[in-house]
């Protein structure tokens, strides 16, 4: 029998092999020591390993290139022995090589793991040789390097390679030396980091055992830059460790750091209070977390406010209860919920892959395999706050972890014995009346009617949707941020969804005024999101309210708000009775003021929603409305433009043909003949053949009527003064004509003459223009010689 470990057995197909691998960096005979460039390679000789040890690094080094041969030399070993010497020399090179080819191996990583615990089924390869050279890798000096080693070590997870034991002895235990005190700061950031973006990957229990009491000492830490990154990543910890141990020990956290003396770790607070939110209770959000937003909206720190109120939307969409709520069963608007927010498991109230990070690296120097696969969020600072002990939160009831965080989300020094009296199973109302009671500086909660007859509303703290409606208040926005409306605009169709169309009455007024707000970002951010909010308020809400506001948007002064509504056109007009739908006729005409070569995918863009809606209006209509515009765009100047544009004219000619009246039809051939192969400029000219050969593709016209309505002319363009035309005229009648069997034998009653075709052809046959010489003769199906640049070109056929 054969031996695995025979240098000819192939591992992937379990027989022997008598082919020679390539030469790579491991062949002794490959000569390292040439460079294309002229440069010096590390040579490495292979007969054993302790050549690359007496290396000089001082006068050699490694040609960056040869790190991209990895996947190939370990695809080409042909057993375990040389797997095992590749993947040492592998590590050796990891801690020697220069960083650039660090990095190429690096990316090469999960790759070959895959194809060794997968396919070669060599499972002793990742825990004695990949997983420790990516560990050692994550302290790296080398940033580059570290930030792909990351990401490395969570593809290898998602990829479930690493076993459960090697994740508990290897990993968890790296990751918490190198959190210890002893080392860098930064090293410590990173650490945390890593932990909260593998905790996504591993096991429930593992999170809780082995990250989460290091997680939770780091976030008591003196180092201010260490708290905010626990603060930036507490979301994912949240998520992994289950809501049960995120309510007892990770919430008495996350308040205190809220409450923390440095404004930058409260605003990652703020940014990140929606991920706690949905990992904890709803009885919680109302009673806890809803004093804890209040107070982070009134901080003294402008930039923390301005977190809070930047996440305050979806803070808001974290109160629905899909156990109490109809829209979670409904599957339709489920998915819409996603779309809004597609950071969400409504289902299991949860964040999913975390929204902590706050300031995202640059990963566009990231190529290879690993090239935007993942995030690369990072920290800074060097601020520093006292210790803070929370030991002391260890709960056995909802109630007493109410109570008990009542009181710590209270200033101390502003209010003295603040207690919630939690009774179970009480209303949301007075959930939140007690919350009201209880906020360092109470907001007044009226009732809000907007001309309709008020409802008060219990889906939400009433505290909560007066500050959201108050990001439309001047006053509030020249005190906080210019950018509030924007937030609350971006938000607006969470907080809808949150609501639902019954308590429309709260938010249409601040609509209204984010229509017409100044900043075109704003009513940009409306316009595209003017389909979602028509799907949640129901038809009678979209008549009354977004159909002005959509009028409105159509006719914006900004083209980036026009676009908007361009990308929803259709399915919005859809919505809407008839009566309505024929009403935006008249504006397609000037929803485009300017055809410029700037904005030519926006009349492409523009000519896919008419083809759209085509389907919803009668031939009068189309040919009054639609058939204007669609002549004026086969006209652009955009040659991409005018290619969709033929089509639209297609689509147009087989709507107008199944009406009984044909009078329509009829005008609109007349007008195409018109406008463009009677016109004076040459392009248009030009165009007219490249329409009728759509028109035949497309089948949009019958071989026997276009032969009587658009032939002629096609034919009479033969002559054209401009090659270009002629050319056209030439690819028309051997591409597509000639492919169809009316024009080759036309049958004996039909008026087309045959003869004049084949006389035209033969015009064009001696055509001036090589090019148009040559598709006249692929008709004739003749042979011709050419005299082109002097060349002399056989087309024989």
């Amino acid at each position: 029998m054969m031996n695995i470990n025979d240098q000819e057995f192939n591992l992937i197909t379990k027989t022997p092999i008598e082919a020679t691998p390539p030469r790579t960096w491991l062949d002794p005979s490959y000569p390292y020591n040439l460079d294309n460039d002229g440069g010096k390679y590390w040579q490495m000789e292979r007969d054993s390993m302790a050549d690359l040890k007496n290396v000089d690094n001082a006068d050699s080094y490694i040609n960056t290139s040869e790190g991209r041969d990895l996947w190939d030399t370990i695809k080409n070993s042909n057993n375990f022995e040389e797997l095992n010497h590749i993947l040492e020399t592998v590590d050796l090179l990891m801690e020697e090589a220069s960083p650039y080819l660090r990095t190429e191996m690096m990316q090469q990583i999960p790759q070959v793991a895959g194809y060794l615990v997968q396919d070669c089924q060599m499972n002793t390869a990742m825990s004695d040789y990949i997983l420790p050279t990516v560990l050692k890798s994550l302290t790296d000096p080398c940033l580059e390097v570290r930030k792909v080693t990351q990401a490395t070590l969570i593809v290898m997870l998602m990829k479930d390679l690493i076993s459960k034991e090697d994740i508990e002895d290897q990993i968890c235990e790296v990751l918490i030396e190198m959190s210890k005190p002893d080392c860098s700061e930064e090293t410590r950031c990173e650490a945390v980091f890593i932990m909260a973006k593998i905790s996504q990957q591993i096991e429930e229990e593992i999170a809780q055992n082995h990250l989460l009491p290091q997680y939770a000492l780091l976030c008591n830490d003196e180092c201010s830059q260490l708290r905010k990154t626990c603060a930036e990543n507490i979301g994912d910890i949240c998520n992994a460790i289950g809501s049960s141990k995120a309510e007892e020990i990770l919430l008495p956290i996350f308040i205190k750091l809220c409450n923390d003396e440095i404004w930058r770790v409260r605003k990652a607070c703020a940014d990140n209070i929606m991920a706690v939110s949905f990992a904890v209770s709803l009885h919680l959000r109302h009673n806890v977390l809803t004093s804890v937003a209040v107070k982070l909206l009134q901080d003294k720190a402008k930039w923390v406010r301005m977190g809070a109120y930047k996440s305050l939307g979806q803070f808001i969409f974290s109160f629905v209860d899909s156990e109490d709520n109809a829209f979670a069963n409904n599957v339709a608007t489920t998915d819409l919920a996603r779309k809004i927010l597609p950071d969400l498991d409504l289902q299991n109230h949860q964040a999913i892959g975390g929204i902590a990070s706050v300031d995202p690296i640059d990963t566009g120097s990231i190529t290879g395999p690993l090239a935007g696969q993942l995030p690369f969020p990072w920290q800074d600072g060097n601020n520093q706050i006292a210790n803070n002990n929370f030991e002391n939160f260890t709960h056995k009831s909802v109630d007493d972890i109410v109570n008990q965080l009542a009181l710590m989300s209270v200033d101390n020094g502003e209010t003295e014995n603040v207690y919630f009296s939690v009774k179970k199973n009480r209303s949301r109302a007075s959930s939140t009346n007690s919350i009201i009671s209880a906020s360092p500086t109470p907001v007044s909660t009226p009732l809000v009617n907007n001309g309709d007859q008020a409802t008060e509303q219990d889906v939400i703290p009433q505290i909560l949707l007066d500050n959201y409606l108050a990001m439309v208040n001047p006053e509030l926005i020249e005190k906080v941020d210019p950018q509030l409306p924007y937030f609350c605009a971006y938000n607006l169709p969470a907080v809808t969804l949150a609501l639902g169309k019954r308590y429309w009455h709260y938010l249409k007024r601040a609509y209204a005024s984010l229509a017409v707000n100044s900043q075109s970002k704003v009513r940009r951010t409306l316009a595209y999101a003017i389909i979602d909010m028509a799907l949640i308020l129901g038809l009678e809400i979209t008549i009354k309210d977004l159909v002005p506001a959509f009028h409105e948007f159509m006719q914006d002064s900004k083209e980036e708000v026009r676009i908007g509504v361009l990308k929803h056109l259709n399915e919005f007009i859809q919505l809407l009775p008839y009566q309505i739908q024929i009403q935006y006729l008249p504006l397609l005409k000037s929803f485009i003021p300017s055809y410029t070569s700037s904005n030519w995918r926006m009349r492409f863009d523009f000519i896919e929603q008419l083809i759209s809606l085509s389907e919803l209006y009668p031939p009068a209509e189309l040919f009054t409305f639609i058939c204007p515009v669609a002549l004026n765009l086969a006209a652009d100047l955009t040659a991409t433009v005018r290619k969709q544009a033929n089509l639209l004219i297609c689509h147009l000619m087989k709507k107008l043909r199944e009406f009984s009246d044909l009078s329509l039809w009829d005008s609109f051939c007349q007008e195409i003949v018109t406008t463009f192969a009677k016109h004076s400029h040459w392009l248009r000219r030009q165009e007219y053949t490249h329409l009728c050969q759509s028109l035949l593709d497309n089948q949009s016209e019958s071989p026997e009527d276009f032969a009587v309505r658009f032939l002629p002319c096609l034919l009479e363009l033969a002559s054209d003064q401009v090659p270009n035309v002629r050319l056209g005229v030439a690819k028309t009648l051997s591409q597509t004509i000639s492919k169809i069997d009316f024009y080759l034998h036309p049958p004996e009653h039909h008026p087309f003459n045959q003869a004049k075709l084949t006389s035209t052809l033969a015009n064009l046959a001696n055509d001036p223009d090589a090019d148009v010489q040559y598709y006249a003769t692929v008709f004739l199906n003749v042979s011709v010689t050419v005299d082109f640049n002097r060349s002399i070109y056989f087309f024989i056929l």
